[in-house]
């Protein structure tokens, strides 16, 4: 096989993806944390839960094999500057993405990430999701590790910004999450009473 991915490509488009999703979770919470009633902070938690449910879906079943198929990669392989393609290298299908990103990974996942840990023993750097689509990871650009490498660092700069904004929303509305802290344990406390004394 010809220009296989080294391992600190992947390595870095991993860290890019996990990033990427980590700055998303972490854009929600601090949406969230600006309520400044409990009634509000409810009200967005509800809806953000509902369209993280949709949204995550959306990117893991339908946009990242999309990528794969039209552009060889997740956005961290993209930016590393490699791509995912059959032993024959041609570009993979929809539906060959799909069972490469979802059945392969429960594969290599299964028996304690061993298939994930496989790359780094495999001549090829094939991970058992690759052995089971019959796939690899190709590189495409040497220098792609740089790219990825100050992308990472951007991408962690964002998220610990968004971090400190979080935590900045969340002690200034202190009270709002006391209060809230307050209602549910007498809920709960009400419940249990009720439960014990039978009513």
């Amino acid at each position: 096989m010809k220009d296989v991915s080294p391992n600190l490509h992947r390595f870095i488009a991993f860290l890019i993806d996990l990033f990427i999703k980590l700055g998303i979770t972490l854009g929600w919470v601090m949406y969230i944390s600006k309520s400044n009633t409990i009634e509000q902070f409810m009200s967005l938690l509800l809806w953000i839960i509902i369209f993280s449910i949709f949204s995550g879906f959306l990117i893991e079943a339908i946009i990242t094999p999309l990528l794969i198929s039209e552009f060889g990669g997740s956005l961290g392989k993209i930016i590393t500057g490699i791509e995912i393609v059959s032993t024959a290298s041609k570009r993979l299908s929809f539906w060959k993405a799909v069972f490469r990103n979802y059945v392969g990974y429960v594969i290599s996942g299964i028996f304690l990430w061993l298939g994930f840990i496989w790359i780094f023993i495999d001549k090829d750097h094939r991970g058992w999701h690759d052995l089971a689509s019959d796939t690899y990871v190709r590189l495409v650009r040497k220098s792609g590790w740089i790219i990825g490498l100050l992308s990472l660092i951007v991408i962690m700069f964002v998220n610990i910004f968004m971090l400190s904004l979080t935590i900045q929303n969340f002690s200034s509305n202190k009270q709002i999450y006391t209060d809230l802290f307050e209602e549910v344990s007498t809920s709960i406390q009400q419940s249990l009473k009720s439960t014990k004394t039978g009513t």
